[in-house]
């Protein structure tokens, strides 16, 4: 799969994974060593913003932070199960992996909705 790179600016952690989890089990003749690095900077950057949601959020905040570093956790999960692919290639370890990183997704656009509903009701519905 070519992808330019505007293309993968717009794509999601989730997409990313996913296209690179079923590249993984297309092709069983991998660059085990690209991969590996890969995955590591997919991890180092997820432990990164999971770093950033340790402090204290605003307050109302609680909720949507808790969410956010479910997701997070969950993401980490599945590049860990890719990882575990690269030693011990079973499909399933792949497509647990996904699962998990579909789980996050679900709690990120969840978390998205949210945030976007309260922002409509804040802006539009106050009564002054």
């Amino acid at each position: 799969m070519d992808s330019r790179p505007e293309d993968l600016e717009q794509m999601s952690l989730f997409e990313h994974l996913r296209n690179l989890g079923e590249q993984m089990l297309a092709e069983p003749d991998f660059h085990r060593d690209a991969l590996e690095g890969i995955l590591d900077e997919v991890l180092e950057d997820i432990q990164t913003l999971h770093r950033g949601y340790q402090k204290p959020p605003p307050p109302g905040g609680e909720v949507v932070q808790a969410f956010v570093v479910e997701a997070l956790d969950l993401y980490a999960q599945c590049v860990e199960s890719m990882k575990t692919y690269l030693e011990e290639p079973e499909a399933t370890r792949i497509q647990q992996g996904l699962e998990k990183a579909e789980e996050a997704e679900d709690l990120l656009v969840a978390v998205e909705m949210v945030i976007q509903e309260n922002k409509e009701a804040l802006s539009g519905g106050q009564v002054t």
